[in-house]
């Protein structure tokens, strides 16, 4: 999720570390960032409904 949010506020990728070799940039809210950004937002989501779905399971379990 912070690499959608520093590639949208910012321009950049955190992933590939292109925001610390090129530095910040300009917003970017543009439809071709948002295709750019939109899979690490669904990944992102779809990890916390599954780690938040299975957190009550684990607690309960008896190791």
């Amino acid at each position: 999720m912070s690499d959608a949010i520093v590639g949208m506020t910012m321009s950049r990728g955190l992933l590939d570390g292109s925001i610390f070799t090129q530095g910040p940039g300009r917003p970017d809210f543009g439809m071709t960032n948002w295709a750019l950004n939109l899979p690490h937002v669904i990944i992102s989501g779809i990890a916390l409904v599954i780690g938040f779905m299975k957190a009550p399971a684990a607690r309960h379990q008896h190791v």
